[in-house]
């Protein structure tokens, strides 16, 4: 990070450096509360179940209220958010950028913007990250995006734990609302160094949290069962690193960013990227507060409930099989019996003249813990927006019509949109983020090998200044509703109404081709014969200066992919137009030549 520094005397510095420690551990303390509850719902996720927030704030076993008691776990969290994280792992939307008005030269900007947009988005592993986040917006309710820019200009993004970004208030719902944020964490004193560019940093003792055994091998793996031990683990060498982030004002139009690493004064000037570089993934908003909500919030009392329901259950179940013995005082060696129990084949020795031992009856499982374990499950399932369908990838039993097998998947859509459409309003607000920063940054020339919307590579020239960044759209539907294999109904569908045959009823090779692709089989067609080369030559020479046209061509091909560049170009000038219209004729004329029938 540069060391654009302002000047300031040693006592100056001191005071700055202790007046933002002192904000990080106000913010700290008055987001603890928040951090407990997220502890709660890592802890029942990965297991941890008889646990609760003690009034000191910290993670406390529950104690046992007899030695008998069964504290067996039940997990039904962790498959439900599992289900959630791989149908909202669908999400992921495509982006375009639009035209600021329907001239040739705008089309062109929208064009090279969103191909340098998808191309930094590639770079950046965004897929990557958006799967990360979401792992911690399902468990704590809120992720966050950090994007960044080396010394060249090359982009780095990042996903940020929620445990360490400390908005200035709670109460300020978006990013921009908030006049500063601190973004604090504890890093290796050498690295620390070696990034900052200082020396002399004294190491010390950090906690510090991460879900990467969640993201990298499923929940739990790897861990103990109480994860809150695990996960606020204690690292030494360590500095603290307080980034405070102030939003532009009228006064200063950059903003302004203050780093501290271990109690010094580092960076003291404007916003690397002249705004905020956060942006915030929500699961579920929550009304007036900065912090998103996690549906494991809603479940923890329902789970704690089932759990208690089949503990009874295993009790019963333990008396049932072991039995419980009525014996009279002073007729057998009571210690002998409860040690060794009655084994099959056990002579059982009891004093002349008293009541033999017998097992006591009426112990059977009441019926209404079956029914109260049935309603629960269902409530989890209600409270958490998955169905049967969803968790289990199994049908439920009564249900054998298509239709409503459909609703049923349109349902669990339902229940997850307000989820999805967080992640796509958080994919959108990053892309313009992204796009904004390449065109601040990007202002000598490059050259790209970008691809267009056809998949076709392009060598590009162009600079920031080329760029347009505020237009970015999505431009797919609902990913939740569409699989590969609802697509693919739905072409087959289009097909067998006839929608892909030519006048004379048959499938020319062009239809072919659009099918083969719409039906994720392009390849094949590729592999029989030369039609998507075809197309692509069509394709270069609409936008070529000239035009020519080859023995070799398929002409069918050539003319229907010239003539909708001719209908979807409406800004053409005339000279192109006569240009088009005259190379249409000459394939015409050829195909007439070698008796191709254009109408097939």
């Amino acid at each position: 990070m540069s060391k654009q520094t302002k000047k300031l005397t040693k006592e100056e510095e001191i005071d700055r450096v202790n007046e933002i420690i002192n904000d990080y551990k106000n913010r700290a303390s008055d987001k603890r509360a928040i951090e407990e509850s997220w502890l709660l719902n890592i802890n029942f996720l990965l297991g941890n179940q008889f646990c609760r927030v003690a009034r000191n704030g910290e993670i406390t076993e529950d104690e046992k209220l007899y030695p008998f008691e069964s504290r067996e776990v039940f997990n039904h969290i962790a498959p439900i958010i599992e289900s959630r994280l791989a149908k909202l792992g669908r999400v992921r939307p495509k982006l375009s950028v639009r035209p600021s008005s329907a001239s040739e030269k705008d089309k062109e900007i929208a064009k090279l913007s969103r191909m340098v947009l998808e191309a930094e988005m590639e770079k950046l592993c965004v897929a990557d990250r958006v799967k990360e986040a979401t792992v911690w917006s399902e468990v704590t309710g809120s992720a966050i995006y950090k994007l960044t820019h080396d010394e060249n200009g090359e982009l780095e993004l990042s996903v940020v734990s929620p445990f360490e970004i400390f908005p200035e208030s709670s109460g300020f719902v978006a990013i921009e609302d908030n006049p500063s944020i601190i973004h604090a964490r504890g890093i290796d004193r050498e690295l620390a160094e070696e990034i900052y560019g200082v020396s002399g940093l004294k190491g010390e003792e950090i906690m510090s949290l991460s879900l990467d055994g969640v993201i990298g091998g499923g929940f739990g793996a790897g861990f103990g069962a109480k994860y809150s031990r695990v996960a606020e683990s204690v690292k030494s060498d360590q500095v603290l690193v307080i980034e405070r982030y102030h939003k532009p004002t009228q006064k200063n139009k950059e903003g302004w960013l203050e780093v501290v690493v271990g109690g010094r004064l580092v960076y003291d000037g404007v916003l690397p990227l002249g705004e905020y570089p956060f942006i915030k993934q929500e699961s579920v908003k929550t009304l007036g507060s900065f912090w998103g909500a996690s549906v494991i919030e809603r479940c923890i009392p329902v789970q704690r409930a089932y759990n208690g329901v089949k503990n009874r259950k295993l009790e019963y179940l333990s008396r049932l099989s072991s039995g419980v013995l009525a014996v009279e005082e002073g007729s057998v060696d009571v210690d002998m019996l409860e040690a060794e129990g009655l084994a099959p084949g056990k002579i059982l020795v009891y004093r002349n003249g008293s009541m033999m031992p017998r097992f006591m009856d009426g112990f059977t499982i009441p019926p209404e813990l079956n029914r109260e374990e049935d309603r629960l499950v269902n409530e989890l399932n209600t409270l958490a927006g998955v169905s049967e369908l969803m968790r289990n990838s199994l049908l439920p039993t009564n249900v054998t019509s298509g239709t409503a097998i459909n609703q049923l998947t349109e349902a669990d859509n339902t229940r997850l949109s307000i989820t999805a459409e967080n992640i796509r309003e958080s994919l959108l607000t990053l892309s313009k983020l992204i796009l904004r920063v390449v065109k601040k940054f990007k202002t000598a020339k490059n050259i790209s090998r970008l691809f267009d919307e056809r998949g076709n590579a392009q060598l590009v020239y162009w600079t920031g200044s080329d760029l347009k960044a505020d237009d970015v759209v999505l431009d797919s539907e609902n990913e939740l509703a569409d699989s590969v294999t609802s697509r693919r109904e739905r072409v087959m569908e289009l097909f067998r109404a006839g929608v892909f045959h030519g006048e004379n009823g048959k499938l020319d090779a062009y239809s072919r081709a659009k099918l083969l692709d719409a039906l994720g089989f392009g390849v094949f067609e590729s592999g029989q014969d030369l039609t998507e080369s075809h197309l692509m030559r069509a394709r270069g020479e609409n936008l070529a200066e000239k035009m020519m046209v080859l023995e070799v061509d398929d002409h069918l091909l050539h003319i229907k992919e010239h003539t909708r560049y001719l209908v979807e170009s409406v800004d053409l000038d005339e000279e192109r137009v006569k240009v088009v219209l005259e190379h249409i004729r000459t394939h015409k004329t050829m195909a007439k030549v070698e008796n191709i029938k254009l109408g097939e």
